[in-house]
């Protein structure tokens, strides 16, 4: 059967009144309300398919109601793939037969994708690692979830759009430096499970696209987490949820900027940490800041963290937390606005140097500061 034409909404008296339709695991649906169909005795049935070449039936009712809703689903669907979800509506009108048709919609089916390893080469690509025999696509989510250590290969292919969830043991995704992680929301670790670990070599992270709803910010779902990145460019939009004894850590020359990283509250004993001649640039963007308190710690050992907007910089605003910066690393903030720097507002801030340079600047450019130590 084909649909013909594709037209909608449709005008005639405004018969279809509305028309939606979705899909997720557990099938594609779509669902259309009709009125003032009853004097003519109008059929409204339902289609999905791949696509409208080949689309099946999937219900058909007998409109005798001033207004009434049909929906429909087929669950004989593939995860991660596009289906066509349309209604048709045939009656007669001054001894003619007339058929209208909704517009065509096209929706995916989303879902959960989940890392087994099972074909032995560690290719993200190799449909064989994952459970479902599915490779990753916009419309899934992906897990890793497994006990000990974990290695993922991965070349040029963009992972875009979707959440990454390591919940459990230690991933350690070796990618190549084209390897591009797009408009992806990265989660570490899973109430009740043990400590989860991910570690990126290479690469290029870049999720500030889906800032929406939080989804811009790695997010530490449980504690005891580490995010490592070894040598990875990345840019985030925040960085903002934190657990209890979490990590951020780079290391081995890698660069990576965010709008605002605050570790309080929950953060309790959480640790930043910048060495190996990396660099941590946080922009201020968007009110940004970086805070810290809770016992937590920022530790510049051997590399560098700039502030480079317009906001402040505190240390400790409700508890203690600490930053230190020794061993070569370098601290530098520009602000033009007043309290650019805070220590223990309310609780215990401390800062410690040691054989490195440390500068804060209010109204007053660092010339060139940031450009030696985190060149582009």
């Amino acid at each position: 059967l084909k649909a013909g034409p594709t037209v909608g909404p449709v005008s005639d008296a405004q018969r279809f009144a509305g028309f939606s339709a979705g899909g997720d695991e557990k099938g594609v649906w779509g669902e259309v309300s009709v009125r003032d169909g009853e004097d003519y005795g109008a059929t409204v049935e339902a289609y999905i398919g791949a696509d409208p070449e080949s689309w099946t039936r999937q219900g058909s009712w007998r409109h005798a109601a001033a207004l009434a809703t049909y929906a429909a689903t087929n669950t004989e669907v593939a995860l991660g793939s596009s289906y066509c979800c349309a209604f048709r509506m045939t009656y007669e009108k001054d001894g003619e037969t007339v058929v209208k048709w909704t517009s065509t919609n096209t929706v995916g089916v989303t879902g959960s994708v989940h890392w087994s390893g099972a074909a032995g080469d560690g290719r993200w690509t190799n449909a064989g690692n994952w459970k479902e025999g599915l490779v990753p696509t916009s419309l899934t989510s992906d897990y890793f979830s497994r006990s000990g250590t974990t290695v993922v290969k991965a070349g040029d292919e963009a992972l875009y759009g979707r959440g990454v969830y390591v919940t459990q043991g230690t991933v350690i995704w070796d990618f190549t430096s084209g390897t591009a992680l797009t408009n992806t929301w990265l989660h570490f670790g899973e109430e009740g499970r043990t400590s989860a670990t991910l570690i990126v070599s290479n690469g290029v992270i870049n999720t500030t696209a889906v800032s929406s709803g939080n989804k811009g910010a790695p997010t530490f779902d449980s504690s005891n987490s580490t995010f490592e990145l070894v040598g990875t460019r990345a840019k985030f939009g925040g960085f903002d949820s934190w657990k209890d004894h979490c990590v951020f850590h780079l290391l081995d020359g890698a660069y990576v900027e965010v709008d605002s990283i605050s570790i309080k509250n929950t953060g309790w004993s959480s640790q930043i940490l910048i060495d190996q001649g990396s660099c941590l640039r946080v922009t201020g963007k968007d009110s940004g800041n970086l805070a810290v308190d809770g016992g937590s710690k920022v530790i510049v050992d051997g590399g560098a963290v700039t502030n480079w907007g317009s906001v402040q910089l505190s240390m400790s605003t409700d508890s203690s937390g600490s930053l230190f910066v020794r061993n070569g690393g370098v601290f530098a903030q520009r602000c033009t606005t007043d309290k650019s720097f805070a220590v223990g507002m309310r609780g215990k801030g401390r800062v410690f140097v040691a054989g490195t340079r440390f500068a804060v600047s209010v109204y007053e450019i660092l010339a060139n500061l940031w450009e030696e130590q985190c060149a582009d």
